[in-house]
């Protein structure tokens, strides 16, 4: 009796999609990463909170003033105290959170969209107040 073997890089493709259902069973629809346009780095987001979270000097250095790219679901579109929509991303619990401001300019496109939605953006990153914050944001392809 001759035992066949699997190819390697079916094992990796069944170990891959197998991890990837899972994810997405155990509810990660609020998964998101970052993409530090000018470094070219790309990061997840959870390395972004680990680093406010360890150092936040350290992590300001890092990431303020840096363009970051997010792609994720809403978790909530809100209005800030002068009436200006702005976008709320959460990460594994509310304590990781993007926050995501936009020119008023963007108002009716924000007001189209709800809490699920996928969104691509970028923003200039200003550091961490009850979340990592993004500024002068807009939509990307």
């Amino acid at each position: 009796m001759s035992e066949t073997k699997t190819p390697m890089w079916l094992n990796a493709v069944v170990l891959i999609g197998g991890t990837l259902a899972i994810l997405s069973l155990l509810g990660t629809s609020y998964y998101f990463a970052c993409l530090d346009e000018e470094r070219g780095k790309f990061v997840y987001i959870d390395h972004v909170f680990r680093d406010y979270e360890k150092d936040m000097i350290k992590a300001n250095k890092k990431y303020k003033g840096r363009i970051l790219r997010i792609e994720g679901t809403i978790a909530d579109v809100l209005k800030d105290e002068s009436g200006h929509l702005f976008l709320m991303v959460y990460g594994d619990n509310l304590f990781k959170a993007v926050i995501c401001n936009f020119h008023p300019k963007h108002s009716e496109q924000l007001s189209k969209l709800a809490p699920g939605c996928f969104v691509k953006l970028k923003g200039k990153c200003v550091g961490f107040t009850v979340g990592v914050k993004l500024v002068e944001c807009q939509f990307v392809e």
